[in-house]
């Protein structure tokens, strides 16, 4: 399983927690995912940051164009119990791959 980034282009929203009342800034790219059982990728949006800070998430860097493998140290369980995907812990593959 990959995801294909086709360019940098990214989206900043803010959404405030209904639990706490905090303001969250998150900054998300397009991505494309692509599993074997399906002839076609998945559209979906990655999050690139998504933190209490809004300087932080300003300040973060989209994903590189390219293909990216899903390997499981990539997934994680968030404070909300929702599986995510942890940018930093993509591993670029090769043009041959």
């Amino acid at each position: 399983m990959f995801i294909e980034i086709e360019n940098t282009v990214t989206k900043d929203r803010s959404v405030t927690s209904r639990r706490s009342g905090e303001l969250f800034f998150i900054r998300e790219q397009k991505a494309n995912l692509f599993t074997e059982a399906s002839k076609y990728p998945d559209k979906f949006l990655i999050n690139v940051s998504f933190t209490s800070n809004e300087s932080e998430r300003n300040a973060s860097k989209p994903i590189n164009p390219g293909r990216y493998l899903l390997t499981d140290d990539a997934f994680y369980i968030n404070n909300n119990n929702q599986l995510n995907v942890n940018p930093a812990r993509l591993k670029p593959l090769k043009a041959a791959e």
